[in-house]
Order: structure tokens, then sequence, then C-alpha cells
């Protein structure tokens, strides 16, 4: 029994049942999984303006995903630098 893989399960049919039409995940194993499960497409970084890490956003059947640096790491909510990002990565979002 893998708890990981499970709680990915899980999260699958949830998704699947709900159809949201706005994801936002945090972190790098979050953000590859759900991407999986979503079999989210067109995908683009944007930079955060904290060295090289970046934010990401794309298309899953019917919403927009968008991954972000885990928060509780990267503060760029209200970071003066990560703005512009973060305006692009939340823009033209119902």
């Amino acid at each position: 029994m893998n708890p990981s893989r499970d709680l990915c399960n899980r999260a699958g049919e949830i998704l699947g049942k709900v159809r949201p039409s706005v994801v936002v995940s945090m972190g790098g194993t979050a953000n590859r999984e759900i991407c999986r499960l979503l079999k989210v497409r067109n995908t683009e970084s944007y930079p955060i303006g904290w060295g090289n890490y970046v934010a990401s956003r794309g298309d899953f059947g019917g919403g927009t995903w968008i991954g972000l640096p885990h928060l509780s790491r990267f503060a760029i909510m209200k970071r003066s630098e990560s703005q512009a990002a973060l305006n692009e990565l939340f823009k033209d979002l119902d």
C-alpha cells in the first residue's frame, strides 16, 4: 500500500467529479502530480522574481491550472518583484 499513490488516486476521483474551472497547486511534487492528474497542456512558465524559480499556468479539460512554488518557502503573494508574474498567472479568471 502506497499512501501517496492512494492520495493521488483519491484526488483524481474528486477532481473528476467536481469539474473545477480553476485549480491552484503549490510545491514541486504537488504541481507535477496535479498536472498529471488533470492532463494539463499548453503550460507556460512565469519568473516570479526569486532567482530561477517560476510559477506555471496551463489548460486542462474545461479549466485553468496554476502551479505556484510552495508559499511557506516563497512569500510571493505580497512581494513587489513577483507581482507582474502573479498578474499574468491570474488574469482572465472568472
